[in-house]
């Protein structure tokens, strides 16, 4: 009887928690976390990789809604583990957010192939509140990740970006992001 008590005061206290540390929830390597790894650096804000394509070729992938498209090589895609070169990218790719969305927070982790960053940003406009919007998981190439807006009550509403850079992680991690979601949506 005691350990049912321990166990139903341990689940009340990780649900208090999930509800109070939402905005700082991560996924890294396909599993739900209040906090980055100690031993991760957080570099910068946004990056995606690029799908294989024959090398020197140019590509454009226009974001939804914009008629600004990104142009890149694979040469560049290979070159943007280097630090300065991401932190460039992530400031040409958050001006095109800044336009509809208010930054709240940015995080970028890189180790080897296991990288994500996460982006939540705050809507200028109002056409998504009292409402949740999922769009990605695979239709909008070169993204492997999904976008979700978390909202509290209909008075803040937020949409984070979640990216996943490796690929054959990519199932695992959109399961574990919906799980995430599903919870989210339970708590509240």
């Amino acid at each position: 009887m005691k350990q049912l008590l321990i166990c139903a005061l341990l689940f009340a206290s990780m649900i208090t928690h999930a509800q109070d540390k939402w905005q700082k929830l991560y996924l890294f390597n396909g599993k739900a976390c209040v906090s980055l790894p100690e031993n991760m650096e957080a570099i910068a804000s946004l990056y995606h990789r690029i799908p294989d394509i024959p090398n020197e070729q140019v590509a454009t992938y226009k974001y939804p809604g914009y008629d600004n498209g990104i142009l890149f090589t694979q040469t560049e895609a290979k070159r943007s583990g280097n630090e300065q070169y991401v932190k460039e990218f992530y400031k040409q790719q958050l001006a095109m957010y800044d336009e509809r969305f208010e930054i709240l927070s940015k995080e970028f982790v890189i180790n080897g192939d296991d990288c994500y960053a996460i982006i939540e940003c705050k809507l200028r406009d109002a056409y998504y509140k009292n409402e949740w919007y999922e769009l990605g998981d695979g239709s909008m190439a070169p993204y492997y990740g999904l976008y979700y807006c978390a909202l509290q009550d209909g008075v803040q509403t937020t949409i984070t970006a979640h990216y996943a850079f490796n690929k054959d992680l990519l199932p695992q991690f959109m399961d574990n992001t919906h799980k995430v979601l599903n919870s989210y949506r339970l708590l509240h």
